[in-house]
């Protein structure tokens, strides 16, 4: 966990370097040069850890591995196999750096990049503060879920670079690069919703949902069921270790103060804050889903990325005379949230890096 947290804290102690007075300015602060350093410093950190860092990172690997043992020719025509079992453009990504011959490492990297830059491109467009945007990315999981769910994280960054389209009303524009996205994970159909929720004056929704999540939480299931009839290829669920019921309710909670909070501050008028309305509402919608099928939350980050551009939203518009309070508060609530996301987390902890694993393998040879 130390990697993370220091990562973090490192992102924050180099704010200053990047402020500057001049003539315009008291206090200029150079929000792309920052932006660019935290991507490159996330990227390193991702592209150097452990083989075995991350919920499905072995799989990915052992599907690199098998590809790359085929030759130039066998390489464009294998087929899917089990275990590999990838959407179109995916498998298309791993066959590519297969034909490149990659090693691990450098696929990695070359994920890494495909995830952040634009993760971080979106900071800087739509956050008001961009270091809390990135203390959100860790505190909600999207950071842990970047390291091994290799195929969702992709899409969720092809999607954020549909913002415009969504304002601008361009459906067939927005439509296409939804297309794109479920070439990497069939669920990024669901950004769809998105879409049509903008559409509609959200202040005459959003006092409905607390309602709604009531008839959710009783019928949810019900839901799920519909959901699998549509996407059969998910049936394998239904019983599996995956299909769990309940859970604890904390997430459904924090999502639902954001909610409010973003929509009692709000400026209807404010398209970014429009936005981040109607996210956080189906992320709050489908968290209440998921109660009813655990695997089912995993849509969740769809939406619930949005919190990047919430939060500080909700720190801007405080009291001028309470900012610098409300902003440590915020801080350090969201170091408490990437503690427990990390916290005793198997999947992600703890982090190693590719140098570790050269010295096991070289000792490994001497020793057989």
């Amino acid at each position: 966990m130390a990697a993370y947290i220091g990562y973090l804290l490192l992102a924050g102690l180099q704010i200053p370097l990047f402020r500057s007075k001049n003539n315009i300015e008291n206090n200029h602060f150079n929000k792309k040069a920052y932006l660019r350093l935290c991507c490159l410093e996330l990227i390193i950190l991702a592209g150097v850890r452990g083989y075995t860092i991350g919920a499905d990172t072995a799989v990915y690997l052992d599907a690199l591995d098998y590809y790359n043992g085929l030759s130039l020719r066998e390489v464009f025509t294998a087929e899917l196999v089990w275990m590999f079992d990838f959407e179109w453009g995916y498998f298309t990504l791993t066959k590519l750096c297969a034909w490149a011959k990659m090693g691990k490492t450098v696929f990695l990297f070359v994920i890494a990049i495909i995830i952040y830059v634009p993760i971080f491109v979106s900071i800087k467009k739509y956050s008001a503060i961009p270091y809390i945007s990135i203390l959100c990315y860790f505190a909600f999981g999207m950071f842990s879920y970047s390291l091994g769910i290799f195929r969702q994280m992709i899409a969720i960054s092809i999607l954020l670079c549909g913002w415009n389209y969504i304002v601008e009303r361009k459906f067939w524009r927005y439509a296409a690069l939804v297309g794109v996205a479920t070439l990497f994970h069939t669920t990024a159909v669901l950004a769809i919703l998105l879409y049509a929720l903008y559409g509609i004056k959200w202040e005459r929704v959003i006092w409905f949902v607390l309602g709604l999540e009531f008839v959710l939480l009783l019928y949810g299931r019900n839901i799920i069921d519909l959901i699998i009839y549509l996407f059969p290829q998910y049936a394998g669920y239904i019983g599996s270790e995956f299909d769990l019921q309940g859970g604890s309710y904390a997430m459904l909670i924090l999502l639902n103060i954001i909610l409010f909070t973003s929509a009692h501050f709000s400026d209807k008028d404010n398209t970014q804050e429009r936005m981040t309305i109607c996210a956080l509402t189906l992320a709050v919608l489908l968290q209440t889903i998921g109660y009813s099928m655990g695997i089912f939350g995993r849509v969740v980050p769809y939406f619930s990325i949005y919190t990047m551009f919430a939060i500080p939203n909700i720190v801007e518009k405080s009291n001028e005379k309470w900012k610098n309070l409300v902003t440590l508060t915020m801080v350090l609530i969201l170091f408490a949230l990437v503690y427990l996301q990390f916290n005793d987390n198997e999947y992600v902890t703890p982090y190693y890096t590719i140098f570790r694993n050269n010295q096991l393998e070289f000792l490994r040879k001497m020793v057989y």
